[in-house]
């Protein structure tokens, strides 16, 4: 038997995708039952990490008899399950976790876990879950992804055909259901959308939020408020935000005012630059005239990066390219797929009115009074 074997039940193996799909040598030894199975592919990058062999809990309610010292559960764990994913999590109690997995999950087949301090396991959590997505390890994990695969709550809204359609083509009409409408939200943010008309950049946010939405949401009326939300005036802010949109849980369009100019923050995928310009993409980026940040949320995974863009015209100018159409469509796509915008109970109705132009003109329509200036970089968030 070649060294590193795993040893799992047959019934179990039987049931992941592995055993259809990878070349495994496998006999019959000692016990009836019992298999000794070469590592698939995809799983000699978890045990590359420095994790045990796979531990089989088929069916098992706790794995307390397996962890016995309580001083000895803090660390990270990867959970296999029966379709052939794999999940990677951080604990200070592994035996408590794997509880509440199993109380949500009755597909968990394996486990492995490695002890680690726990000052150290939300960065290692990180690398390991990054670099096991690179790896082409499908993952179950939401929080640090950039792919997201599978059924989820978008589905319903837009069909996943026509997700893919978006995201390959650009703005699509996907809207003939109309518009979720909440009449008490409507009223609680009325006001932020008046003190926003008194800006002397209010209108110019709403101009550039009016071209911003239709390249970077798939269906936005349908999809409005559940999976995605708009701030108006937030404040708690070390700039005078105008605006921000939200997606899950984190900001991809920031509007604020930078000494009298409007200045745009956003987040968007790294790929479809890295796809069309190589290795030196981000000096190609510079090069366009446009601030760069290696700024990334945890909710979007690896693949982000964050543009500034300052005036009116050259944000225009930034959403005009077709490579930052791309990479805005494959960021917010990913995003909407893992879930509900967290921010949905800040949404104002009213700002989205006037990006729709469903409401009045006069704000849209009215000039901001000040001349852009060339973008200087980096702004203080």
């Amino acid at each position: 038997m070649p060294f590193g074997a795993l040893f799992v039940s047959s019934e179990d193996l039987c049931q992941t995708p592995e055993f259809a799909r990878t070349r495994l040598a496998r006999h019959v030894v000692g016990q009836p039952g019992l298999v000794s199975v070469e590592r698939p592919g995809s799983d000699e990058q978890i045990f590359d990490l420095g994790f045990p062999p796979w531990t089989v809990v088929t069916g098992r309610p706790s794995v307390a008899d397996l962890y016995f010292s309580k001083r000895q559960r803090s660390g990270i764990y990867v959970l296999g399950f029966a379709n052939g994913e794999r999940y990677v999590g951080l604990t200070t109690d592994v035996v408590r976790r794997f509880a509440q997995h199993r109380r949500r999950h009755n597909d968990i087949r394996f486990i492995t876990f490695q002890r680690v301090a726990q000052a150290k396991q939300a960065t290692t959590e990180r690398t390991f879950i990054r670099q096991l997505e690179a790896g082409g390890v499908p993952l179950r994990n939401r929080a640090e992804m950039s792919v997201i695969t599978g059924e989820h709550d978008l589905d319903e809204v837009v069909a996943p055909s026509e997700q893919a359609r978006w995201l390959e083509r650009g703005p699509i009409e996907l809207d003939a259901s109309g518009r979720v409408e909440d009449a008490d939200l409507r009223r609680r943010y009325r006001g932020q959308m008046i003190r926003l008309g008194n800006e002397p950049l209010g209108a110019a946010a709403v101009r550039v939020l009016s071209r911003y939405v239709p390249l970077a949401l798939p269906a936005p009326r349908s999809t409005e408020l559940s999976f995605w939300s708009l701030s108006c005036m937030p404040s708690g802010t070390r700039v005078k935000m105008l605006a921000r949109l939200n997606l899950n849980m984190q900001e991809v369009l920031g509007l604020f005012e930078q000494d009298n100019v409007l200045v745009a923050a956003l987040q968007l995928a790294s790929s479809p630059f890295a796809e069309q310009y190589g290795s030196r993409w981000q000096s190609e980026v510079k090069a366009l005239g446009f601030g760069l940040e290696d700024f990334q949320y945890k909710a979007a995974g690896h693949d982000q990066f964050r543009l500034y863009a300052e005036g009116e015209p050259d944000i225009l100018r930034l959403l005009d390219l077709q490579v930052v159409n791309r990479a805005v469509r494959l960021l917010n796509l990913n995003l909407m797929r893992k879930g509900p915008s967290y921010w949905s109970r800040n949404h104002c109705f009213a700002l989205a009115d006037a990006v729709y132009g469903d409401a009045s003109d006069k704000l849209a329509t009215r000039g901001s009074g000040h001349s852009p200036r060339p973008p200087a970089g980096t702004a203080d968030r």
